[in-house]
């Protein structure tokens, strides 16, 4: 369990919106940050693991480097802009293909909805529920032209003003293969 720093508070973009002193366990937070986008878990998990948001971005990049990375560099890791973010449409599909790879990473973006109990700085306990932000079962289902035998996994959808609306997903065929789409700079 770790206690919600001041840093963490009031993050621009998407949030679960959390309050300084709060405790959540990192795997409550991971399902903020996939779920909901919550650049505010995002900044939290950076501090618990990098002890920095700077010092967690070094964990990103020795991470990128090692995955054979050249064009992916993090600044910070809510993926909000920063001139030296950057990435590929392939290296992005690289990640995602990695992440699916780690079954506690596909279980949380497979998620729909995740109630992650919570202790206020108060004391008091409340309910954080969170909820998918791109609704897979809805795609699969009013998705007219998607091929047989493949089926929609997961994705994280991502925005910013300057790189505009981006999506990862992820699909697998019936036979287990999968397949991973990148989409960036898209107008919705």
């Amino acid at each position: 369990r770790m206690r919600i720093p001041k840093e963490a508070v009031g993050i621009e973009g998407s949030s679960m919106y959390l309050r300084e002193g709060e405790v959540l366990t990192v795997q409550e937070l991971l399902y903020g940050l996939m779920l909901r986008s919550g650049n505010d878990a995002a900044v939290a998990l950076a501090i618990y693991c990098g002890g920095t948001v700077e010092g967690f971005a070094e964990l990103m990049n020795d991470k990128a480097r090692a995955l054979g990375l050249t064009n992916t560099h993090f600044e910070n890791p809510t993926g909000l802009h920063h001139k030296n973010h950057t990435s590929t449409a392939r290296e992005i599909a690289t990640i995602m293909a990695y992440a699916m790879r780690m079954e506690l990473c596909r279980d949380i973006m497979k998620t729909q909805s995740y109630k992650a109990p919570t202790v206020g700085a108060d004391g008091k306990t409340f309910d954080y529920n969170v909820y998918h932000n791109l609704t897979v079962q809805l795609f699969n289902k009013y998705t007219t032209n998607q091929p047989k035998d493949v089926t929609v996994i997961t994705g994280k959808t991502g925005f910013t003003d300057e790189g505009r609306y981006c999506l990862v997903t992820y699909a697998e065929s019936a036979n287990g293969h999968g397949y991973v789409c990148v989409t960036a700079n898209g107008d919705n």
